[in-house]
């Protein structure tokens, strides 16, 4: 008997695959419409996302949004990793970061990072994604475009309790050690 992760295909977000992102991203966490709709005008750009489909529907997905700069460093932030419940404990998820992080190195980045979003998923990012902590969260230190910016000015609020550093993974070849303890001022938790 196949396993649902045998019907799974993955690819990078088109246009048109908006409304299916945003019901998932509603459903797994159950951000407001305003806060799902801002992400989308203001950070989103089409192929920044790897999707999951069964059937066509789209069951699962991560960003990858480019454009930070740390040390002289090109990096990529993946955000909002997301799989429907019924879909979850298959490895969907994990094809999904390790797709992001391997296209973000094709791309040119130097270094992927991510903020998990519990200490539990720390252990996740590291097992199936080889990241570690590395960069302090909320704390200066690394560049960002300005529409990071202005999506921060619209939603910033009280810490969210996630861990206090960023996991990262470099590129083959690069080097994480002298990016240790440098500030990551905008992880949008």
């Amino acid at each position: 008997m196949k396993t649902v992760s045998d019907r799974i295909t993955l690819r990078r977000s088109l246009p048109g695959d908006e409304p299916g992102l945003k019901k998932l991203w509603k459903t797994v966490f159950g951000d407001t419409d305003e806060f799902i709709d801002a992400f989308f005008e203001t950070l989103y750009e089409p192929g920044e996302a790897c999707v999951a489909l069964d059937g066509g529907g789209i069951v699962s997905a991560g960003y990858c949004l480019p454009g930070v700069v740390a040390k002289g460093r090109r990096c990529s932030y993946i955000y909002a990793m997301a799989t429907y419940p019924e879909y979850r404990g298959q490895g969907i998820a994990a094809k999904i970061g390790r797709r992001l992080i391997d296209d973000a190195f094709a791309g040119g980045a130097e270094v992927v990072a991510t903020l998990p979003a519990t200490e539990s998923l720390v252990g996740w990012y590291a097992d199936k994604l080889g990241m570690t902590p590395t960069f302090v969260k909320g704390m200066p230190g690394a560049e960002f475009p300005e529409k990071w910016r202005r999506f921060a000015a619209m939603f910033s609020g009280p810490d969210s309790g996630a861990p206090s550093r960023l996991s990262a993974a470099a590129a083959p070849g690069a080097d994480l050690n002298n990016l240790i303890g440098v500030g990551w001022e905008f992880t949008f938790d």
